[in-house]
């Protein structure tokens, strides 16, 4: 399965939504900001989503809503908003492989095909979600945030399930590693889980983001006030 390219408005769309994000988070203490969903990841898993797909939550998730309300503006797929399911923490995963279970009697598989996002905290239970996944070949993609500075829990997958860790603070990494885990999802080759982590000294992703796309040549949009 090739990489697929993420095209010059893509990046910059990625870049105005994580500033965006970034102006509409609350003020958190040091250690809830460090385990919150990153804002790179946000922009740039979310912003893919289709309007006949649907997004579950574990619990209210503000920044996720603010992700998808800029999505009509500035997004990949423009005009196009998914559904979203906030659930408890313990049955989001349940709720998610339940609804892509639907999806997959529902609909043909193809690059455009429904497909369920889940984001999900550590600890949530991902056994018997995953279980059916894997049988039936469902079109979800599940996301588990992984605790910065914490040992990860080891995650054993079941048979046509791929697990894949990704740098949540990269978004280009992100981009790329949403886009090949939906395609693969979305044609009914196998569910994936993605491992959401902070790796140790972690730049800003806003900046790190604006630098590159300064070296493609792209201009990125600056926060309000700010000049160059």
């Amino acid at each position: 399965m090739g990489k697929p390219l993420i095209s010059d408005a893509q990046m910059v769309a990625m870049h105005a939504v994580m500033l965006q994000l970034r102006q509409a988070a609350p003020r958190r203490s040091a250690a809830a900001a460090q385990s919150a969903w990153p804002i790179a990841f946000l922009a740039a898993a979310l912003l893919q989503l289709r309007s006949e797909d649907l997004l579950v939550t574990a619990g209210e998730l503000p920044l996720a809503e603010a992700a998808l309300s800029r999505a009509r503006q500035a997004s990949f797929h423009p005009d196009l908003l998914p559904f979203t399911l906030a659930c408890t923490p313990d049955s989001a995963a349940a709720a998610a492989a339940g609804h892509a279970f639907a999806q997959s009697h529902a609909t043909r598989p193809g690059d455009h095909a429904p497909l369920t996002l889940a984001l999900l905290p550590v600890h949530a239970p991902l056994a018997d979600a995953l279980q059916l996944a894997g049988q039936h070949l469902l079109p979800l993609l599940a996301v588990v945030r992984d605790e910065p500075g914490k040992p990860r829990p080891p995650l054993l997958a079941p048979k046509n399930v791929e697990v894949v860790a990704v740098d949540a603070e990269d978004a280009v990494a992100v981009c790329r590693v949403v886009q090949e885990s939906m395609l693969r999802a979305r044609n009914r080759w196998g569910a994936v889980v993605l491992r959401a982590v902070t790796l140790p000294g972690s730049t800003d992703p806003i900046a790190a983001f604006g630098a590159h796309l300064e070296r493609r040549g792209l201009r990125p949009i600056l926060p309000a006030g700010e000049t160059r």
